[in-house]
């Protein structure tokens, strides 16, 4: 006999985005190695003290990890990606997860207005 259970067309969420071949050549030019694989492996605290370090070489504000996984949604969804693209790069369980990731400035609400008149 058959289940009744709904299968889903998509692939679970992913934890990570993988460093695509296409983007590999710029973080080794940029000398980003935040995420190669190295002798103690890629573990949380290896990943945030090489973030830490690249943010002090770079002489940019300090930031946290979870603060660019909020920019990475803002920016992508301003950029014209659809939220469901999102959520599976975010490794969201849900839109509302990813919702919570996204943040509008009175520019965007602006621009979302705009479009109304075509413009």
């Amino acid at each position: 006999m058959g289940s009744d259970a709904a299968v889903s067309a998509t692939p679970p969420p992913r934890s990570a985005v993988p460093a695509t071949p296409s983007i590999r050549p710029t973080l080794r030019v940029a000398g980003l190695g935040l995420f190669s694989r190295t002798r103690e492996g890629s573990t949380t605290v290896t990943v945030l003290t090489r973030l830490k370090a690249l943010q002090n070489r770079c002489k940019l504000t300090e930031r946290s990890f979870h603060s660019l996984r909020h920019y990475f949604c803002t920016t992508l969804i301003r950029r014209g990606a659809s939220v469901e693209a999102v959520r599976q790069l975010a490794g969201h369980s849900g839109l509302a997860v990813t919702q919570r990731y996204v943040h509008a400035t009175a520019a965007d609400l602006q621009g979302a207005i705009a479009k109304l008149s075509g413009n």
